[in-house]
């Protein structure tokens, strides 16, 4: 099953699909601090696929469809993500404007 998006853009053979507790808080980070795209949006699902470079992830608002066990924040413990970017210095001062750099949770 493929997913209608933009003809230009090219499906990575493995997309990450995170869930999160606020698709709009989630949109703002990624989009707004890190400088992702929005490549593909499903309002209605609470759904997201973005990317950043050759770097491509899907966010979803928890609604209980996916869960396989039991959610507590902060999600995504025991991941790590590896982002290639081309200026890290702008990522860096934007979460540090938000004095999000050196924050554990």
């Amino acid at each position: 099953m493929e997913m209608e998006i933009d003809m230009m853009f090219r499906l990575n053979s493995l997309v990450p699909e995170l869930s999160v507790s606020d698709i709009n808080k989630s949109l703002n980070f990624y989009l707004n601090i890190l400088s992702f795209k929005l490549e593909y949006q499903r309002p209605e699902d609470k759904f997201a696929m973005l990317s950043l470079n050759d770097c491509q992830i899907m966010i979803e608002e928890i609604n209980g469809y996916w869960q396989t066990g039991e959610l507590s924040y902060p999600f995504g413990r025991g991941i790590n993500f590896q982002i290639t970017v081309s200026d890290i210095n702008e990522i860096y001062k934007s979460l540090d404007r938000l004095h999000l750099v050196g924050q554990k949770n």
